[in-house]
């Protein structure tokens, strides 16, 4: 869910936390 989101922004190269 939102721990997801977070994972394939993270892997787009950008920092949502």
């Amino acid at each position: 869910m939102i721990l997801d989101t977070v994972s394939i922004i993270t892997s787009d190269g950008r920092n949502f936390i």
